[in-house]
């Protein structure tokens, strides 16, 4: 994330855990931790991290994040 705004992605994502865990952190100082099972809303300003791996389900706007790969 070091080059993305903020070192944040700008993109907002959808999604669900499937394994492991994710810990989320916000440009707002705000951090949640997501589990297996659990439905995922990460609006723009977020920065993940996982130190025991996650797969997850995402859904993502394409247009979006073609843009942000584009731009790097």
């Amino acid at each position: 994330m070091k080059e993305l705004p903020d070192d944040h992605c700008q993109v907002l994502h959808w999604g669900y855990v499937l394994t492991g865990s994710i810990t989320v952190g916000y440009t707002n100082g705000h951090e949640e931790t997501l589990r297996v099972g659990d439905l995922l809303y990460l609006p723009p300003g977020h920065s993940p991290r996982t130190d025991e791996g996650v797969t997850f389900v995402e859904f993502s706007p394409e247009r979006e994040i073609s843009s942000g790969l584009r731009s790097r």
